[in-house]
């Protein structure tokens, strides 16, 4: 609550933004479960899941279910899915979320790092081709 007031927030709405914040966390909360299990669902279908897999799955679940959340916000809950807004919003997330991490766990983004990366998509966007 006192976060709120520093926000700005007024305290006569303080109330509703707390409910609000408090919903909408339940609400991702719920979605992280389903967002795993088809993630684990799809990847297994494909080939068989390894640690890998389900640590890569791991790391995304947030992102997925907070840009899901955001995509179906900003639509109106009127949207099949995977349209280009969707694809957009994930993609920017993904790299906010995993910059964000690196910097958290105490790693640094150089330069190189962030070559290697695109030289790394770039390969595997050819390799799918």
């Amino acid at each position: 609550m006192e976060h709120l007031r520093t926000l700005g927030v007024e305290s006569n709405h303080i109330g509703d933004w707390e409910k609000l914040i408090s919903m909408r966390y339940e609400e991702y909360a719920r979605d992280r479960h389903e967002v795993r299990e088809a993630a684990m669902q799809i990847e297994s279908a494909e080939k068989r899941l390894d640690l890998d897999g389900l640590s890569r799955i791991q790391l995304l679940v947030p992102v997925q279910a907070v840009s899901i959340g955001c995509h179906h916000h900003i639509c109106r809950g009127n949207t099949d899915g995977q349209d280009d807004l969707f694809k957009q919003i994930l993609k920017s997330l993904s790299k906010f979320y995993v910059e964000l991490r690196i910097r958290l766990e105490g790693g640094k983004i150089t330069p190189l790092t962030r070559a290697r990366v695109a030289l790394r998509r770039m390969l595997q966007r050819s390799r799918r081709r």
